[in-house]
């Protein structure tokens, strides 16, 4: 099931205001011992104003998975734009093949609290030309970028083989990615040519008890306006149990615990 508009600018769903549920749209199976494969969305916008849910969920995605051009707009504080999970008889197995071209998610408030992209134990996942905003700008006070969303643009939890191009995050108080290997070891995070914009820092990779975040490489990325903003004084790169990387910190700071390789 592939859903095609015209343009973001002229198919826009606009969710009713009394609307209740998990996703304004949301790709999954009746069994949950399948999955969805060649499912999704071209040239639409969601128009979340006032709706407390997630905008776009894929449960389960497997294979042939690509959205093209597609914003989700006016997101709630604590729900995501874009999420990509696996199902709940099977948390462990992997979603893969998910391929995302040209994607738009704004949070409405400076308030938000939720990563614009979520990812759980996913692999080869494709990201190019994708935007983050942790809300708009005109909700924050330029000169300082006070009360910046204590937010991540990106989140990617027990994931594997991400390549992230051209993509940008701006307005969040956190970092723009997070890769965290909370239960598995989270491998292969490969970035070029990315831009961060008025943001808490670049990336946090964060190790546990029970995986490391290994094999990251970081190429070309660019920088505009501060780095380091809003309450938390979070700088360019944090890495907690990381180890076989590669960074290209130019001038932002790195903070590496003594857990790492």
């Amino acid at each position: 099931v592939v859903l095609r508009g015209v343009s973001v600018e002229s198919s826009v769903i606009t969710p009713l205001p009394g609307f209740v549920g998990e996703s304004v749209i949301r790709f999954t199976q009746p069994n949950n011992g399948y999955s969805n494969v060649g499912v999704g969305m071209e040239k639409i916008a969601l128009f979340m104003d006032g709706v407390d849910t997630h905008g776009i969920t894929v449960v389960k995605a497997y294979d042939g998975v690509t959205f093209n051009d597609v914003t989700v707009r006016n997101v709630a504080d604590t729900k995501n734009g874009f999420r990509f999970i696996p199902n709940d008889a099977n948390p462990e197995k992997v979603s893969q093949t998910i391929n995302l071209f040209n994607l738009y998610a704004i949070h409405q408030t400076e308030n938000a609290t939720a990563p614009l992209y979520y990812f759980d134990t996913c692999q080869e996942v494709n990201l190019i030309g994708c935007k983050a905003f942790g809300t708009w700008e005109s909700n924050l006070t330029p000169s300082t970028y006070e009360n910046v969303p204590q937010c991540y643009g990106f989140e990617f939890r027990n994931s594997r083989g991400i390549t992230m191009t051209g993509c940008s995050v701006a307005f969040t108080g956190l970092h723009g990615i997070r890769l965290y290997a909370a239960n598995r070891n989270a491998t292969g995070l490969a970035m070029y040519g990315c831009t961060f914009e008025s943001l808490g820092g670049i990336l946090s990779c964060e190790g546990s008890a029970l995986g490391f975040v290994e094999d990251v490489r970081v190429i070309s990325f660019r920088r505009e306006g501060t780095v380091g903003v809003g309450p938390a004084d979070i700088r360019g790169f944090d890495l907690v149990k990381t180890r076989r990387s590669y960074l290209e910190t130019k001038d932002v700071t790195v903070n590496i615990d003594n857990q790492s390789e």
